[in-house]
């Protein structure tokens, strides 16, 4: 079982608030970004996005991934108007790749300093990162069907 980490705790609401604060910023500010897209369409994109936040995550030991998710959110900000659903449903998978990445990061920190040993915990890192990925597949499948913003206006305010 993957051992619970505090620091993780305290840094994965952080990248939420983190990238809900870029995605308003790029909304008010009106940025012009480009969305991330490798071309392949919304299935490849976030699961790429999925796993460059894993191997971010342990590359930072996740010390600096509220930065990640700032840019992440001010980038995909101009997708807001268009799915806004799909938009803010990707902190999900996004979080939870980071947290496992951090988790593994700190595991590896521990191996390296003599004080715990990487591969007891490595079955929930990658039960984690494999939880993310079905996610963002699903969502990345999804997103296309989800409603725009004038939809989701015009439910709550007739």
């Amino acid at each position: 079982m993957i051992a619970m980490n505090e620091n993780q705790l305290v840094i994965q609401p952080l990248n939420a608030i983190f990238y809900l604060v870029g995605i308003a910023a790029g909304v008010f500010l009106a940025l012009e970004f480009m969305p991330f897209s490798i071309g392949l369409g919304s299935i490849f994109d976030l699961l790429v996005l999925t796993v460059a936040m894993f191997l971010l995550s342990i590359i930072f030991s996740s010390y600096l991934t509220p930065l990640v998710f700032l840019y992440l959110g001010a980038v995909n900000s101009s997708l807001f108007f268009s799915n806004p659903i799909g938009l803010i449903a990707y902190i999900v998978p996004l979080v939870i790749a980071s947290y496992a990445g951090g988790v593994a990061a700190s595991s590896a920190s521990m191996d390296f300093n003599g004080e715990g040993n990487f591969f007891d915990g490595w079955k929930g890192i990658a039960a984690f990162f494999g939880i993310a990925v079905f996610l963002a597949l699903v969502l990345g499948a999804i997103m296309g069907f989800l409603p725009s913003y004038d939809s989701v206006y015009a439910i709550f305010f007739g």
